[in-house]
């Protein structure tokens, strides 16, 4: 079993006992985990619908950004200028959603106390490494690892993201 305990919030089954998967019970099963007050409940569930309406919002913008640049790759000669601007969009939406996700994780930080912030990270430690046990046999392929290892640090692994978009605008 992982570290997620009970409180307020009721157990990660639900209430007949069966798993939930939604973004909602992993939100509950997160709180219950951090033993939080329904006052920072009401924070932190405003701050994660913030930032994933921004994401919905910034999905439907990508479209855009990706219709470009298959607009751009599919003619005869390649559009540099229109491949550009595709990929400028792209960017700018990548990073208005990661200011977005900044804000959020401000809000999620302050409405926590220290001890529940270590939690959090004891948390996310935990899920990253467990996702990686899971995944295991892909890592141990070669022909997967690098793909393992970029999810994990890249993307999961909350680092950094610039300079890895600042290589994708300039491929």
């Amino acid at each position: 079993p992982g570290p997620f305990g009970h409180g307020h919030h009721g157990d990660f089954g639900g209430i007949d006992g069966q798993a939930r998967h939604g973004r909602g019970d992993v939100v509950r099963t997160l709180l219950a985990a951090l033993e939080t007050t329904p006052g920072q409940d009401r924070a932190i569930v405003q701050a994660f619908d913030s930032f994933f309406e921004r994401a919905r919002d910034a999905g439907k913008m990508r479209q855009s950004a990706h219709a470009k640049i298959a607009s751009a790759v599919a003619s005869d000669v390649l559009d540099a200028q229109a491949l550009q601007a595709g990929l400028t969009h792209e960017g700018e939406i990548g990073s208005e959603l990661r200011a977005e996700l900044a804000a959020s994780l401000s809000r999620v930080h302050e409405a926590l106390d220290p001890q529940q912030r270590k939690r959090l990270a004891e948390l996310q430690r935990w899920q990253s490494e467990r996702l990686l046990r899971s995944h295991a046999d892909l890592r141990a392929n070669p022909r997967y690892r690098a793909a393992v290892e970029f999810f994990f640090s890249e993307l999961y692994g909350g680092g950094d993201p610039r300079a890895r978009d600042r290589d994708l605008r300039r491929v």
